[in-house]
């Protein structure tokens, strides 16, 4: 089952919102003349300049609310752990489930044997569920059962610095195939709104042109289609307890040392 990814509502006008909240550190104007004042170049221009340096506060005056449908029970445990977001779900208290439907990760679905077998479990599953609503069981209890395929059904809002978080994770080629297929349409989505904002966002390599996942990095490789991307296995924290990246640079068969730099 592919993943339905959808945008139910935004903030109106993200990008000159931003952009107006930057100027209000510094420029004595109200914020309403600065709205109306600023041209669409000058929002761009400053966009670009904020972001670039860092300065991504701003960006948590803007939300966007996704309805997300047909993805698993796996995927909402992970997704529920970028904790700066409202999420409604679907409850298995409150609905039948007799009837579920799961998915079936891709590695399984290639080997007929163990996609046979996987579909025999779930239906087995289906069946103890449907007895124990039959017993008079609550749906509360019964769900007890239920496994992480079970697909699942949610509204997630979130800020813009919390999506450049969720996107520069689940993008990344280390991540499971559900959830970056879900985080990659997200981020398509998002450049169609503002794309100044959004072009800054990407996995960690692609934006800070570093990969952090030492040998799991390696298998990925995607950071060796980006000019100036390095591999490095993880952050380092010295003894003052200051987090530093990694001294180390993976390189397939040995690790050899790095000038450090604070981060």
């Amino acid at each position: 089952m592919e993943p339905i990814v959808e945008l139910l509502a935004y903030t109106p006008e993200p990008e000159r919102l931003v952009a107006v909240a930057s100027r209000r550190s510094y420029d004595k104007r109200s914020a309403m003349q600065i709205w109306e004042d600023m041209t669409d170049a000058e929002v761009t221009e400053l966009l670009n300049r904020v972001i670039r340096h860092g300065h991504t506060s701003v960006l948590e005056h803007i939300n966007f609310t996704f309805a997300i449908e047909g993805v698993s029970r796996a995927l909402s445990h992970q997704l529920v752990r970028h904790r700066i977001a409202s999420y409604s779900q679907q409850s298995q208290q409150r609905s039948d489930e007799s009837d579920f439907t799961f998915t079936v990760p891709p590695e399984i679905r290639k080997n007929a044997k163990l996609a046979k077998e996987f579909q025999e479990k779930m239906n087995a599953l289906a069946e103890f569920y449907a007895k124990a609503i039959q017993h008079r069981i609550s749906k509360g209890q019964a769900r007890y059962v239920l496994p992480n395929a079970c697909v699942t059904r949610i509204v997630m809002t979130m800020n813009a610095r919390s999506l450049f978080n969720l996107i520069s994770q689940r993008t990344c080629g280390v991540e499971d195939w559900e959830f970056r297929t879900v985080a990659s349409k997200i981020h398509q989505t998002l450049l169609e709104i503002a794309p100044n904002i959004f072009r800054h966002a990407g996995p960690r390599c692609v934006v800070d042109l570093v990969c952090l996942e030492g040998k799991r990095g390696e298998k990925c490789g995607l950071y060796k289609n980006i000019p100036g991307a390095v591999l490095r296995d993880g952050f380092d924290i010295t003894t003052d307890g200051r987090l530093i990246e990694s001294t180390q640079i993976y390189t397939g068969k040995r690790m050899y040392s790095r000038e450090t730099s604070e981060v």
